[in-house]
């Protein structure tokens, strides 16, 4: 039976049409499906149809269309339960509250609300299908009645929610040029909802009508001053601003998944635990650091997945940071960086670089099973909650953090019903309801009659969650009663002394024991094999590891489902790669069980790891899509692959695996990544019979890269060119090409020449490799960024070369088109646009550049686009484009603060002195000491239009010699990162003059 309330009343059974007529029987419907399952008095039910137009005889007409309605629902109800029961003090309507549409259309509208941010096309399916389910008007035939109207209001106003969320999802997919008419139509129907019109000035932005997009603006700030006397929201403010400038970020779908990593996705309901999730919310808003105590299985991490995702749909921004594979404290900050999706830099610890970030930002920050970690968790949480007065923490810990202001939380094990407890309530019992649940997701339906067996097993578990899973994945070959039968009999210790958290380990513990001695001696071997992993497998490694003798890679494979379906191991569904992980306290359990010595496994683990990370070193510049995720979710194998490795005395092994990884290391865990290099080449030269030449040369190629990146230019050349010597003693084309490459960055001299011939060096070697499609890309793009370099130097560029270095992109373009990932497709563009904003062609030019920026700021794992908007922004400048100038120099310091790397501040802080010296001579002027300070560093590019001495004379004319000299030394004791701020915060003021300026005139 279906009821449909989403329109005019309808009702249905198998599919076929239920006539309900007359309308007191329909209003009274209507009545009782606002409250299923749930008794309506008589009184409530004549009061809502009646009112006070009353005479005497309602009581006896209310029985007479119960009756009519039942005969309507249930023209036969012998061998069925009756749908309207009579119970006082009224009558209780009997249903599956799925079966009513809007129950339907709630819960289809919030997953989809809640997959908007990391799966929009599974959204906008969720989103359609629960909009699909109206007809018309909420309760159209009594929406006006006393009983419906608030219901009534509050459905409509889910629905308009939900249309919004949609037009998101949509806008997320590209569908911007679709949205335009049905976001103009919406408007106007509700002229106040702020968040339609954002979505229309987007949805026109990205249709190429910028001017409409501002109208837009301008329509609905009349009409809300007009008629309110207000101004639009901020939010709405900022965009109209964007807009102005042209921001061409705003052309990216608005809910890419962002860089930082969100909470897992919820693969079952959390039961027994709501009125704790809406005190925990209620604490949370309160107070800076909660933290979630208990024993390992009661469900710590499970209620802060819950948590974190409330405030992800209350729209606060949160970091899932796990911290179980974790073993060196020092670590904690790179981890949380890592999480964020904060590049590492070489100019301020992790833990400083954080506190800045977040010192503005409002955001939560979970951190997942910390206790073997708990005094450094303490210290940075304490450190950066200082910092930070809108930062928030959701800990799991097995102990509290013990920091100020902690709010320690002990989360308990699952209410158990008492053995006198009668069998019907038994079903309501949190536990057991988790049972029931276990099973009916492997097929099986437990009996009334097995209730009170299903209790028993409750009991014996204490109620800890983990310890109930893994008892209902025996259901399929056990009953109830044969399962408490055996728990009794194995936990009978349990019946000696109190319910400590001792104890309640020790249940757990033998809760896992009890399953693993349930499984084939085949699959107890496969399990423990399984548990070198520390952060998780896909099927393909757990072969590669886990397959010898006795075990075939088919018996790993059929073990792997096994063990899944027996909830022994974990499994995430993923549309690229299905993986598989471990709860800690199974994983633990698991490895103290291994037979034999672990080296086999430990060494075909490392050999693994290898193969990835060389397979990853070139998949991920030809498909960054798939090759970075995946070496993402191994970082903490390679990490255990590497500490093994070198703790086993296996120098070269742990060598070969960092220099393997070093290009993707760099720009999430480049502090990590230097630690390992550094003491894989100590170890190297200690022990030199050890490692082969090769590896060393690799070691030393990403280290040399390392060194530079970390601001260490000395060690950098030394290390590089040691590098080159091995590599032109082997004679290794292939090392030596991405070693020169690499020089082409770094300029022992700092002449930009010596970047040109280090790139054509490369070039030349990549030629004789017979071209192939990454390195041609890579070293012809490079070499045209080096030339333009030298170009740029010089006041009047030669059009020869100019038109050169546009041969040389074309070049590098026809092996761009060859592979998938966007880093040297972007360079190429943005080289190519400078050169034809140099020769005359400033708007295409410009356009080129916009869509190289776009271009490069997709591609993750490489070079971030600080430098290159700098150049853009010095560009500009050389031109003549004041405004724009702004905008790029103002993107690139910000993108520099951001990436927290150094190698385009110098370039970046003269440009921004240039561009506010008529209005701000003496900030200039500072900017200019702070400049002077740092080194400067031609890394990705540099800065490609430099003036350095002429932006300093004309910026003393502006400020005078005396004041000039005062604020250059007060500069000269800037640091880099304050210096930075000063000059986004006065770069974004002008910018502010400017449009300001623009609607005066404009009036």
């Amino acid at each position: 039976m279906q009821f449909g309330i989403l329109g005019r009343l309808e009702v249905s059974k198998d599919g076929h049409a239920v006539e309900v007529k007359g309308n007191k029987q329909r209003a009274l419907l209507n009545l009782l499906l606002l409250h299923p399952n749930q008794a309506v008095s008589k009184d409530g039910i004549i009061d809502a149809l009646w009112g006070e137009d009353l005479n005497g005889r309602e009581a006896g007409t209310l029985r007479v269309h119960i009756a009519h309605l039942r005969k309507a629902l249930q023209p036969t109800s012998f061998d069925r339960p009756e749908l309207i029961v009579t119970q006082p003090p009224g009558y209780f309507l009997r249903i599956d509250p799925e079966s009513i549409d809007a129950n339907r259309f709630e819960r289809l509208a919030a997953e989809g609300r809640r997959l908007l941010f990391d799966d929009p096309e599974r959204a906008e399916e969720r989103l359609s299908e629960a909009l699909g389910l109206w007809r018309g008007p909420a309760l159209e035939e009594v929406a006006y009645e006393l009983f419906a109207e608030g219901e009534a209001r509050r459905l409509d106003e889910l629905r308009l929610a939900a249309t919004e969320d949609l037009f998101d999802a949509q806008l997320a997919r590209g569908s911007h040029h679709e949205l335009v008419g049905d976001l103009e139509g919406l408007v106007t129907i509700h002229p106040l909802r702020e968040r339609l019109w954002g979505q229309l000035m987007l949805a026109l932005y990205r249709s190429g009508r910028q001017a409409d997009a501002l109208a837009t603006y301008r329509r609905l700030s009349d009409y809300l001053g007009h008629e309110l006397g207000l101004e639009p929201s901020t939010q709405l403010r900022q965009l109209e601003e964007r807009i102005l400038l042209n921001d061409s970020t705003l052309l990216e779908p608005a809910f890419r998944r962002g860089p930082h990593r969100r909470p897992p996705v919820e693969r079952t309901n959390l039961i027994g635990r709501a009125s704790q999730v809406a005190a925990l919310q209620a604490k949370l808003r309160a107070a800076q650091l909660l933290t979630l105590t208990g024993t390992g299985g009661v469900g710590k991490t499970r209620l802060a997945q819950r948590l974190a995702w409330s405030q992800l749909e209350a729209g606060v921004e949160v970091w899932w940071v796990e911290l179980g594979a974790l073993a060196d404290p020092r670590l904690i900050p790179d981890q949380i960086a890592a999480a964020g999706g904060v590049a590492q830099g070489p100019d301020l610890e992790t833990v400083e670089l954080l506190g800045r970030l977040l010192a503005e930002r409002e955001l939560v920050i979970v951190l997942d099973n910390c206790e073997h970690l708990v005094d450094a968790s303490a210290q940075l949480v304490d450190d950066l909650l200082t910092q930070a007065p809108g930062l928030k923490f959701i800990v799991t810990s097995r102990e509290p953090l013990q920091v100020q202001g902690e709010l320690v939380w002990r989360v308990p094990s699952l209410p158990v019903p008492e053995p006198t407890d009668a069998a019907a309530d038994l079903i309501t019992s949190p536990s057991v309801e988790l049972f029931l649940e276990r099973a009916r997701g492997r097929g099986i339906t437990i009996e009334l009659s097995a209730l009170p067996a299903v209790a028993t097993i409750c009991r014996r578990l204490d109620g800890i969650p983990l310890a109930i899973e893994l008892a209902a994945a025996r259901i399929t070959s056990l009953t109830p009663e044969d399962l408490s039968a055996r728990l009794t009999d194995r936990f009978s210790l349990l019946e000696r002394g109190g319910r400590t958290a001792l104890a309640r380990h020790r249940t757990l513990e033998a809760a896992i024991d009890w399953s693993f001695r349930l499984l084939s001696a085949a699959d107890q071997m496969l399990l423990s094999r399984l548990s070198v992993f520390v952060t998780g497998f896909d099927l393909e490694a757990a072969q590669a590891v886990c397959a010898f003798d006795p075990l075939t890679a088919d018996d790993v494979a059929n073990g792997v489902e096994r063990l899944a379906d027996k909830s022994m191991i974990e499994f995430s569904p993923d549309p690229a790669r299905r993986r598989f992980s471990f709860t800690e306290s199974i994983q633990a359990f698991a490895w103290d069980r291994l037979p034999g010595d672990p080296v086999e496994l430990l060494s075909r683990h490392r050999d693994w790891a290898m193969s990835l990370a060389g397979a990853g070193a070139l998949g991920i510049l030809q498909d960054e899509g798939v090759w970075y995720p995946r070496l993402t979710g191994a970082f903490g194998e390679f990490r255990a692959a590497f500490n093994e490795s070198l703790r086993r005395g296996e120098i070269d092994a742990g060598l070969r695996l960092v220099g393997t990884l070093g290009g993707f290391l760099m720009w999430r865990h480049s502090n990590e990544a230097l630690e390992w290099l550094e003491r894989a080449v100590q170890a190297a030269q200690q022990s030199p019979g050890q490692v082969k030449t090769s590896t060393r040369a690799l070691g030393l190629l990403s280290l040399g890269t390392y060194l530079f990146f970390h601001n260490r230019f000395d060690e950098g050349h030394e290390t590089l060119e040691a590098a080159a010597v091995l590599y032109t003693e082997l004679s290794h084309p292939v090392g030596l090409l991405w070693t020169r490459y690499q020089q082409s960055f770094f300029p022992k001299s700092g002449d930009p020449q010596e970047c040109v011939e280090s790139a054509q060096a490369a070039v030349d070697l990549a030629r004789q490799l017979g071209a192939p499609p990454v390195p041609m890309a890579y070293t012809l793009t490079r070499l045209a960024e080096a030339a333009l370099l030298v170009a740029a130097r010089r006041e009047i560029p030669s059009i020869e070369a100019l038109d050169e270095i546009l041969s040389i992109c074309e070049e590098g373009k026809v092996y761009c088109r060859e592979l998938p990932q966007a880093y040297a497709t972007g360079v190429a563009k943005s080289v190519s646009g400078s050169v034809l904003a140099m020769k005359g062609s400033e708007e295409r030019g410009f356009l080129l550049i916009d869509e190289g920026l776009a271009e490069r700021g997709r591609f993750v794992v490489s070079t971030p686009c600080a430098a290159a908007l700098t150049s853009a922004g010095r560009l500009s400048q050389r031109l003549g484009y004041e405004d724009r100038a702004v905008d790029y120099l103002a993107r690139g310091l910000r993108a520099l603060k951001d990436e927290g790397l150094p190698y385009s501040a110098r370039s970046s802080l003269v440009g921004a002195a240039a561009a506010i010296r008529k209005q701000y001579p003496a900030v200039a002027a500072r900017l200019l000491g702070a400049a002077g300070s740092l080194r400067p560093s031609f890394l990705y590019g540099g800065c490609v239009f430099e003036d350095e001495e002429g932006v300093l004379e004309l910026v003393r004319i502006e400020a005078g010699d005396d004041r000039y000299s005062a604020e250059l030394g007060s500069g000269q004791r800037l640091g880099a990162r304050d210096a930075i701020d000063l000059a986004i915060s006065h770069l974004e003021a002008l910018a502010n003059e400017t449009l300001t300026q623009k609607r005066v005139d404009s009036r």
